[in-house]
C-alpha cells in the first residue's frame, strides 16, 4: 500500500492554540464537497485518532480509495495506533472498492495489533471477502471465531447471499436461536434478490410472529417488493395499512416499492397517490410511476410526468429512458420514442446500451415497422444480443411476419441463448399461417436441444394465502370444485354465445 497523499492536520482555534473538534461536522456532512472542504481545513497540527477515524469513515462511504490513502498516512504516525473502529472503517472501505490485495494488507495490519478477536472487525472481514467473492476466506475468518455472535452471523449470511449460496446462508441463519431484525432482514432481502418471492414472504410472517414488530426500511421495501413480483396485493396492502397505523415512516425508498406493487396490480391510481404524498421524489421513485404508466399501456401519461419530472429539476438517468421506451412501445408510439431516444443522446449525454437499443426494436415490433427494426439492429454500433434479436421475433409474432422471424431465431440460436419462447413463437407464426408441418419442425427441433416448454402459470392470493396454478396441473386441494365451477362458468359463456347469435339472426 504505497501510496501518497498530503498530509491531514487539524486546524487550530486561534484563541486556545488548541485543536477545534470537527468530528460532529465530518460526520453530519451531506456531500462530497463538504467533506473535501472540512478535509481541506485540516491544515497545520497532527489531529487525535478520533478526527482520523471520523475523517476515514467518512471518505469510506463517497470516496473508499481515499479512505484507504487516509489510512496510510495515518499509519505513518509513531504516535498513532488505529483501534478497532479504524480497522472497521478502513475494511468496508475496502469492500466497497472490491479491494481484495488491499483488505488483505489491513488484515494482516489487524492480526500485527492483536485486534483480530474484535466481532466488529470480524464481521468487516466476513463482508470484504464474501464481496470479493472469496468465501473459503470468509468461512475461515467465522470458523476461527470462538463465539459467533449476531453480528458475525449477519456478515456470514450477507456474504453468503451475496455469493449466491442462499442454502448456505439459510443453514447459518437457521443455526442462531436467537434472531435480531437485521439478520431477518438480510435473508428475507437475499431471497427477493434470488427471485425467491414466495419463501421471502414466508420468513417475513415468521419475522413477525417472533420478533413481533417491523421497522427496516430495507425488509419493508424488500417484501413489498415481494408482494410486486407475486401480485400478493392484499399482503401489501396489509403491509401499508400496518405502517400507517403504527405511524412508521413511509420513507422515499418503501414509497417507491409501494408505487411499484399498485401499478404492476393494476392499482395506477392508487400508485399515483402514494408517489404525490412523496415530499421529494427522486429519480428512483419518478422511474417507478413512469414505468408503471407505460405498463399500464398508458404512454401520454407516462410522457407527462417525464415532463413534470424535468421540470422538478430532477435529471433523467439510464432507467428513466428505458421506462419512457417502453411506454412508448407498449402504446405504439412510435414518433414519441424516437424523439426519446433522439433526446437521450443530445440533451443527456447518455450512451445507449444495449436495453435501450432493444426497447426501440420493441417500439417498432410492436408497432408492425419490422422491416424499420431489422434495419435499426443492422445499424447498431454494438453487437445485438438475444434480447434485441427476441424483441424482433414478439413483433414478428403480432403481425405475423414468418421471414424475419426465421432470421430473428437464426440470430438467437447463433448467440447460443434460446430459450423455450424463442421456439414457440415462431411454431405459433407457423400455425397461424396454416404452415403446421414447419410448425411441427420447430417444434422436434427444440426437444431435440432438449428445451422443455415452460408451462403457463398464474397466482391469486386469497386472505393473504398465495394460490399457484400451472398449466395442466390438477394438485390444488380444491382442484375439484376449481374445475366443476370453471366448467359451469364455460356452460354459461356458451349460453350466453347462443343468446347473442340467436339474437343477430
Amino acid at each position: 500500500m504505497a501510496i501518497s497523499t498530503p498530509p491531514l492536520v487539524a486546524r487550530l482555534d486561534p484563541t486556545t492554540l488548541k485543536p477545534i473538534n470537527l468530528s460532529p461536522t465530518i460526520l453530519s456532512c451531506s456531500s462530497l464537497n463538504h467533506l473535501n472542504q472540512i478535509h481541506a481545513h485540516l491544515l497545520k497540527t497532527p489531529p487525535n485518532l478520533f478526527h482520523w477515524n471520523s475523517i476515514i469513515r467518512a471518505h469510506s462511504a463517497h470516496l473508499p480509495q481515499t479512505s484507504l490513502h487516509l489510512f496510510v498516512k495515518m499509519l505513518e504516525d509513531p504516535l498513532l495506533n488505529p483501534n478497532k473502529h479504524t480497522f472497521t472503517f478502513v475494511l468496508r472501505a475496502c469492500a466497497r472498492n472490491l479491494a481484495l490485495r488491499n483488505g488483505e494488507q489491513v488484515h494482516a495490519v489487524v492480526l500485527k495489533s492483536g485486534l483480530d478477536s474484535d466481532c466488529y472487525i470480524q464481521a468487516s472481514l466476513i463482508g470484504l471477502y464474501a464481496g470479493c467473492s472469496r468465501v473459503e476466506l470468509a468461512q475461515q475468518v467465522f470458523d476461527r471465531m470462538p463465539v459467533r455472535g449476531l453480528v458475525s452471523s449477519t456478515a456470514m449470511v450477507d456474504g453468503y447471499l451475496k455469493a449466491g449460496r442462499i442454502g448456505d446462508a439459510r443453514e447459518v441463519f437457521d443455526g442462531v436461536e436467537e434472531k435480531d431484525e437485521v439478520l431477518w432482514t438480510a435473508l428475507i432481502s437475499g431471497y427477493v434478490r434470488s427471485d425467491q418471492p414466495e419463501e421471502a414472504l414466508r420468513l417475513f410472517r415468521g419475522m413477525l410472529l417472533e420478533v413481533g414488530t417491523v421497522s427496516s426500511e430495507s425488509v419493508i421495501s424488500s417484501v413489498i417488493s415481494a408482494c410486486s413480483r407475486l401480485g400478493a396485493l392484499e399482503t401489501g396492502r396489509w403491509l401499508h395499512r400496518y405502517l400507517k397505523d403504527r405511524r412508521i415512516e413511509i420513507t422515499t425508498k418503501v414509497a417507491t416499492a409501494l408505487v411499484d406493487m399498485y401499478a404492476k396490480c393494476g392499482l395506477i391510481e392508487v400508485a399515483l397517490q402514494v408517489f404525490d404524498d412523496i415530499v421529494r421524489p427522486d429519480v428512483v421513485a419518478w422511474n417507478a410511476m413512469i414505468s408503471g404508466m407505460g405498463l399500464q399501456g398508458n404512454g401520454q401519461a407516462a410522457l407527462g410526468l417525464f415532463e413534470r419530472m424535468k421540470k422538478a429539476g430532477i435529471r433523467p438517468n439510464e432507467s428513466t429512458f428505458v421506462a419512457i421506451l417502453t411506454a412508448c412501445a407498449h402504446s405504439g408510439m412510435v414518433q414519441e420514442g424516437w424523439l426519446i431516444f433522439d433526446q437521450m443522446r443530445k440533451e443527456y449525454q447518455i450512451e445507449p446500451r444495449i436495453d435501450h437499443y432493444g426497447c426501440v426494436v420493441d417500439v417498432l415490433g410492436r408497432a408492425g415497422c419490422l422491416e424499420e427494426a431489422e434495419n435499426f439492429i443492422r445499424a447498431m454500433p454494438i453487437v445485438p444480443d438475444a434480447v434485441v434479436w427476441r424483441s424482433l421475433l414478439v413483433g414478428c409474432r403480432s403481425h405475423n411476419n414468418v421471414e424475419r422471424a426465421e432470421l430473428a431465431l437464426g440470430k438467437i440460436l447463433e448467440l447460443g441463448s434460446c430459450e423455450s419462447i424463442d421456439f414457440v413463437l415462431l411454431a405459433n407464426i407457423y400455425a397461424s399461417l396454416n404452415m403446421y408441418a414447419e410448425a411441427g419442425r420447430v417444434r422436434r427441433l427444440m426437444k431435440d436441444r432438449g428445451i422443455e416448454r415452460r408451462a403457463g402459470h398464474s397466482r391469486i392470493e386469497v386472505e393473504g394465502v398465495a394460490h399457484v396454478f400451472v398449466a395442466g396441473d390438477k394438485s390444488h386441494p380444491e382442484n375439484d370444485e376449481i374445475y366443476s365451477i370453471l366448467s359451469m362458468m364455460m356452460e354459461e359463456m356458451r349460453c350466453f354465445t347462443h343468446q347473442f347469435a340467436d339474437m343477430d339472426e
